[in-house]
Formats: structure tokens, sequence, C-alpha cells
């Protein structure tokens, strides 16, 4: 893809969110539409840590319940995709959605305003909280910090506009007082935005619980490195979904530095089906299968399954209604 055929738009979160919330209006929640045992989780790009991570809970669960994953373009598709929005024109539905918590509180904010549209985002809930996703921001120019980035005029990858990551990036350039510039951010991501960078982007973002494929893809001396994202006024906020990381050189060689950054916590969330709903009972099933083989998912699944903490998700106040007893007793 080239300058010219890139798909371009200007960078703001906020009239996307409302673009967002205009089309969840029309959505039926795929709990009134779909009563079906077996349960559908929307997930990310095969390459991506969220199918992965969707893949070891399928076989972790497989001899209990039919669990079948659909990759996605990205947080905000799932979001979308788990309110019954792509069911109606689609034909399917989805109970499991993985989704970037700083995506979550972006739109429960959004949907504040409204009261119907808040009854119907407040109702989905968390069924595990998961890992945190280190933001990415590959380049081969000499950027130094993301101050620097933010004030300087370069075409960025932010990946699809349904992606979180896309959500993520605008959003750091917004707290950094990104928004009364202009930025050229263009639907380009993976594989793909790595052959544009210097071409017709000069940074890319990705959002991914390291290590990610593509950052395992590059090799030394391709001149490609990471920009700093040192960002405290966003992780030391009360009820961040950002905390303090590091990416280091024991998992992309190609480094040749640490490099610290942010990273966003990943979620497995559902609607809160009521307890009469045959997804409740298959909701609790998946939480207590994963639980009670979590020890083995830490030494054979993705390393993303050590940061699993249970104490962290059963004491979190939006904890799913039909997994809440099975982590209460698991964190004890």
């Amino acid at each position: 893809m080239t300058l010219s055929t890139a798909s371009f738009f200007r960078r703001s979160a906020l009239p996307f969110c409302a673009t967002l919330m205009t089309l969840w209006q029309l959505a039926t929640p795929a709990s009134a539409q779909d009563t079906r045992s077996q349960l559908t989780i929307t997930t990310g790009s095969p390459s991506g840590t969220y199918y992965t991570f969707a893949r070891n809970m399928q076989e972790t669960v497989q001899r209990q319940l039919d669990i079948r994953i659909v990759e996605s373009d990205g947080s905000i598709q799932n979001l979308q995709r788990l309110l019954g929005y792509e069911g109606v024109n689609e034909g399917n539905f989805y109970q499991l959605a993985l989704v970037q918590a700083d995506v979550l509180d972006r739109l429960r904010e959004r949907a504040a305003a409204d009261p119907v549209l808040s009854s119907i985002v407040d109702r989905v809930k968390v069924v595990l909280p998961l890992y945190g996703e280190e933001v990415h921001a590959y380049t081969n120019l000499d950027i130094r910090s993301v101050t620097e980035l933010v004030e300087g005029n370069y075409g960025i990858g932010s990946g699809n506009k349904t992606s979180g990551t896309f959500m993520t990036a605008s959003w750091i350039y917004e707290h950094f007082g990104g928004q009364d510039q202009t930025h050229d951010f263009y639907e380009l991501s993976g594989s793909n935005g790595l052959a544009e960078l210097d071409l017709s982007i000069n940074v890319l973002f990705q959002v991914a619980g390291v290590p990610s494929d593509l950052g395992r893809s590059i090799d030394s001396g391709s001149g490609i490195n990471l920009i700093p994202i040192e960002a405290p006024s966003l992780v030391d906020q009360p009820n961040s979904p950002y905390s303090d990381a590091v990416i280091s050189r024991d998992v992309y060689p190609w480094l040749e530095r640490d490099i610290k950054t942010i990273s966003v916590k990943a979620l497995l969330v559902a609607f809160n089906y009521g307890s009469e709903n045959p997804h409740c009972e298959s909701i609790s099933t998946l939480t207590r299968s994963v639980l009670q083989n979590l020890d083995v998912l830490k030494e054979t699944g993705h390393r993303k399954w050590r940061e699993v903490d249970l104490v962290g998700a059963a004491n979190r106040p939006d904890i799913h209604d039909c997994a809440s007893d099975v982590l209460i007793e698991f964190a004890q």
C-alpha cells in the first residue's frame, strides 16, 4: 500500500466513539437472540495474542464445552459483535469477546450520558481479566519519546478503525496534546504496516501481549526500533486501565536496549446473562475449567497466562455474575 492508496482519515477518537454508540443503539443484545449452549468467542487476527488465548481456553475445556473461535479486526469490532450489532446482519451471535480495558472504559464513558444506552453497555461484564498488552510503536526513525512523537508531523499506522490499537493510539495522541493537530493516521497494521515504514508511514502502532508474532518477525539489523512510551499521567489515574511495562531484549533480540512503555489489560467479557440462560452455566463451566488448569496454562500456553491475577479478578466490581462465585472460590 502506498500513500496514494492508503486509507486516510483524520485522527479523532471522540467522533468515532459517537458513531459506534449510534450503531449500538440499533443493536439487539445477543442474549435476546440466541440461547444455544455453544459459546462463540470473537478474538483478533490469527497471529495475535487474543487468538492464541482463545485456542488455549478451547483446548482446556474441549471435553465439556463446544467453543467456536472467530477472528476479527480487534476490540471495537468484538464489542459490536457481543451486543449483537453484526449478528443482525450476518446471522452470527457471539457470547464472549476479548477486548482491551481502555476501549471498554472509553465506551462506558460515552454511553453514560444516555440512560438507555448506558443500561445496555453496563451489562457487558468481565468474565476474566487476563494480562497486560504492551503498546508497541515501531519506527526506523530516531524518535526518543512519546512527546516527540505526538509533536512531530509523522504518518501513523494505527490499525483498522475497529481495532483496539486504533483507539489506544488515538487516546495517546489526545492525552499528550495532539488533539489540536492534524495527523495522518492510516489503516495499516501487521506485516503490511512494517513494509510501509518510510513509505507511507513513519510509525506503526500495535497493542499486543509480548512476544507478538509481528515483533518476533523483525530481524536484527533491520533498523527498526521501538519508541519509549512513558505516561505516568495515564498510569497514575484512579482505576486506570494502564500500567507501566517494559519490552525487553529477551523477547525481541533485535532491540538495542529494553524499552519502557505502557500496557493495557486484556479482558474476556460477556453480556451479563441471567442465571436461567444456558449460556450462564457455560460461562461458569469455562471459568472453572480455566482456573482449575491455570498452572498448566502458565507452563504450556502463551507466556501471558503467567500474569493472570485471581485475587484482583475476584475483587473487580464489574465481574460477570456467572463467573464471580468461581473466581471467589479460586482466589481464596
